[in-house]
């Protein structure tokens, strides 16, 4: 990320186009957009009320792409998939197996994750966390392996994992 760590950020979109953004983010990471057919061609209104970290306004840009239906997906270490985030899931999203969530940061980063049920049965699991999907969000059963293969953002899969923590004992 081309010494931009360390720096502070004030983000000041009003009404920028989505070209405009995409910019911003590549010239942040280094990183070639590769924008897919389709990608909806919004305005976007962004402005940080104090300096924002990298994280952050890595966090926020994501953010309201996402809102936009937008996502990012990293290819490797120089490019970045433009993709309308329906279709996200087809684009080699990160895969993140069941894990310690608490350090997890809340975020609109569409993921995979594998979530590993103990006691639960997969259809009530699956009944228990299917209302915190998005529209463009899925889950796949795995029944021999007592799992459910999940895609969404971070932040509902780290509530999925709440709730299912509760109840899978």
């Amino acid at each position: 990320t081309n010494g931009a760590a360390g720096q502070l950020f004030d983000l000041k979109f009003s009404g920028a186009t989505l070209d405009q953004v995409l910019r911003f983010y590549c010239d942040l990471t280094d990183r070639t957009p590769l924008e897919a057919p389709g990608v909806a061609k919004s305005t976007i209104t962004l402005r940080s009320q104090t300096k924002l970290t990298l994280d952050e306004t890595m966090q926020a840009l994501k953010a309201v792409l996402a809102m936009n239906g937008i996502a990012f997906v990293e290819v490797g270490t120089k490019f970045v998939k433009v993709v309308p985030i329906a279709t996200a899931q087809q684009e080699g999203l990160v895969m993140h197996g069941t894990g310690d969530i608490t350090n997890r940061v809340d975020s609109d980063i569409l993921i995979n994750e594998l979530i590993q049920l103990k006691y639960l049965d997969i259809g009530d699991a699956q009944k228990a966390i299917s209302g915190l999907l998005h529209s463009y969000g899925k889950i796949m059963p795995l029944e021999r392996i007592n799992s459910l293969l999940v895609v969404d953002t971070m932040m509902n899969i780290n509530r999925m994992h709440e709730i299912l923590d509760q109840i899978d004992q």
